[in-house]
Formats: structure tokens, sequence, C-alpha cells
């Protein structure tokens, strides 16, 4: 259930104009929960990089 409630708010999130990943996670198991962990995505929000928009 996790996976798919994840699924849907991340392509809603980057469905959203002006959101985009700029830095990929780190996807690692994590044994104690029987799950996965993404660190370090970086989401940011506006125009293009570089543009003041």
């Amino acid at each position: 259930m996790a996976i798919l409630e994840t699924d849907v708010f991340l392509s809603r999130l980057f469905a959203v104009e002006g959101v985009r990943m700029t830095a990929p996670p780190r996807v690692s198991f994590n044994n104690d929960i029987g799950g996965y962990e993404l660190r370090g995505l970086v989401v940011s929000v506006g125009g293009p990089l570089g543009s003041s928009a």
C-alpha cells in the first residue's frame, strides 16, 4: 500500500508545472523496516535552471 501511495504522490507532484527533480535520490533497502528508503532527493519549483522565472 505504501508503494502505491508514494507512486501516486510523486506522480502528481511532478505533474505540477515548474516542479522538477534536480538531484536524484539514493535508494537503499532498510532491513529493520522491511522497506526502501529514499534519501537526498532534491525538488525545485520554478523555471529552468539558471532562469530568473
